[in-house]
């Protein structure tokens, strides 16, 4: 009975935590308050879909619907990890494959979909879905960062307006808690611990020593616990220059995110020890505006200065004829294919639950 009241109040606090920071709650409520703004910027360019041309050499732009093996086979291998692309009922080749291995959605749907498996029956596991999928060899680098780009509206020029840095979710041993124990008290991993419990089904009782730390999730998603942070002092025109080398690989790219691992700092300058994980479009995020020490105003100055370069570097485009609005009927479509798609992954992460 202690044990369930104690259970229930934990909840119940990291409930309430989760409510007060902003970093947790659904995207359709954050971006609530800005739904004013993008009809300010529809009516000006008299286009409600104006965000979808600032790539004109991506499908709608990267918003939705964008294959994300198209664009990374642009890239020189050098910066890739391996990544094989598979449709319904393909099937790799096994012998040539090595573990540990990410499977992803190629049409992404912010990190949903995502696994790392560890051997074949996992794999089938994973396989086992009705859309394309990315098989994605694991990049084992220490560091990963979120490396929003963009060129200027009135030169061109490229620029980098957030760096995010992410910690993987972690515990923490104090020489009593089981690893159970210890995720149970994270307000981060509370939304989760059924998936960690069935992961880490191994470690779920293992006591850690004090001070003893274990990776609990090795996606650097924040629906999977990593936390985000503001690393935008590393920017300097080193980086400007190699990211502006990277996205002039890709065909008509001026504006996303690019999700790397490094080995070090040094390499987000040099390139060397440097892999792309994959490269969003338009529907991107300046994920730095997570960072657990900002208000929420902060971060809604954030989103305001985005929304304003991305209307302006879209309408320089289409003024330039290099690229166009699509009509609502074409919107709408992709719009049906998109949520079609997006049901069926959230079915199948529902049948493996």
């Amino acid at each position: 009975m202690y044990r369930q009241l104690k259970h229930g109040f934990t909840a119940l606090r990291h409930r309430c935590y989760r409510t007060m920071h902003f970093e947790y709650w659904p995207m359709q409520v954050f971006y609530a308050p800005m739904v004013p703004v993008w009809l300010y910027y529809a009516l000006k360019s008299r286009n409600p879909f104006y965000f979808t041309a600032v790539n004109p050499g991506i499908k709608n732009g990267g918003f939705f619907n964008n294959s994300k093996f198209d664009i990374l086979k642009q890239l020189p291998a050098k910066w890739i990890p391996k990544t094989i692309l598979l449709k319904p009922g393909d099937h790799p080749d096994y012998s040539a494959l090595s573990y540990p291995l990410v499977v992803k959605p190629d049409n992404g749907l912010r990190g949903k979909g995502v696994h790392i498996v560890g051997n074949k029956r996992e794999l089938d596991l994973a396989l086992s879905v009705e859309y394309p999928v990315l098989l994605q060899h694991y990049v084992d680098l220490p560091l990963e960062f979120g490396v929003f780009f963009y060129r200027d509206t009135r030169t061109g020029k490229p620029s980098i307006s957030g760096v995010t840095g992410k910690h993987f979710l972690t515990v923490k041993g104090d020489g009593r808690s089981t690893v159970g124990e210890l995720l149970r008290k994270m307000p981060r991993a509370s939304g989760k611990l059924r998936h960690y419990k069935e992961k880490l089904l191994k470690d779920w009782q293992v006591v850690l020593q004090e001070g003893e730390s274990r990776i609990v999730e090795q996606i650097g998603n924040h629906n999977r616990g990593t936390l985000f942070y503001d690393a935008s002092e590393l920017i300097n025109m080193q980086m400007v220059d190699l990211f502006e080398n990277i996205a002039d690989k890709i065909n008509g790219f001026n504006w996303g995110r690019f999700d790397i691992r490094v080995a070090s700092i040094n390499d987000l300058y040099s390139g060397d020890q440097l892999k792309i994980l994959e490269v969003n479009g338009s529907q991107s995020e300046p994920t730095h505006l997570y960072d657990p020490g900002y208000n929420l105003l902060h971060a809604y100055r954030v989103v305001l200065k985005h929304f304003r370069l991305n209307y302006h570097f879209a309408r320089s485009l289409v003024k330039q004829g290099i690229s166009q609005y699509p009509s609502p009927r074409q919107f709408l479509t992709e719009l049906r294919r998109h949520l079609q798609h997006s049901s069926r992954i959230q079915n199948k992460l529902k049948a493996q639950s």
